[in-house]
């Protein structure tokens, strides 16, 4: 990847590229949501890590058929503006999701609008079936896995952009951190799409 690229963008997926969450598009297709929101509610309270919580969601599809999940993985709706942001970013950037969503969607999504890196989670697969999980991304290591992109391509410049608290991480490393659609409250810049935020970075760079 040419290191000549001085923005490094780095972008968070569910509520951020999508308007949809990944995982809850899963619950909702094997009918398990309501039990994920009691999952939800343990990590919320601090019962359980991050990990304890994926485990225990993946744990009510362990057995059943991997072509569902997939089906509506790869069925989203990118947020408004999203595509025209990439296109005018992509020469001058590097442009990078770091998502603790699931990596069908998040690979998917890398290949339409050329994105130069991507890691996020996963469900392991035999024989069609949903056996397992791979944890690669936390609310709290989103942070570390920018900053080694960071000191790999040396950026002039860092933009994070999410939509939770999940992504404070990440933005301790940016230079500029976007929150889109919530307000965080460590943002530089709160936008609800990226028609907004489009227009507001061309007038800052």
């Amino acid at each position: 990847m040419p290191k000549e690229k001085r923005l490094l963008i780095a972008f968070d997926m569910d509520g951020t590229l999508t308007k949809s969450v990944s995982w809850e598009d899963v619950h909702k297709a094997f009918g398990t949501l309501e039990c994920a929101k009691e999952h939800r509610r343990l990590y919320e309270s601090g019962k359980i890590n991050y990990e304890e919580w994926m485990k225990k969601d993946v744990s009510l599809w362990l057995g059943k058929d991997y072509s569902i999940a997939k089906k509506v993985l790869l069925f989203y709706e990118f947020i408004e503006g999203l595509e025209q942001f990439c296109r005018f970013f992509k020469e001058k950037s590097i442009l990078a999701i770091i998502s603790a969503g699931l990596e069908e969607r998040a690979r998917d999504i890398a290949s339409k609008l050329c994105f130069d890196f991507v890691v996020s989670n996963g469900l392991v697969v035999k024989n069609g079936k949903i056996t397992g999980y791979k944890c690669m991304v936390t609310p709290g290591n989103k942070g570390k896995l920018l900053q080694a992109l960071i000191e790999k391509y040396s950026p002039q410049c860092v933009i994070a952009i999410g939509d939770t608290e999940f992504d404070k991480s990440m933005f301790r490393f940016a230079n500029i951190a976007v929150s889109i659609g919530n307000h965080i409250d460590c943002a530089d810049i709160h936008v609800n799409n990226f028609i907004e935020l489009l227009s507001k970075l061309t007038a800052k760079l």
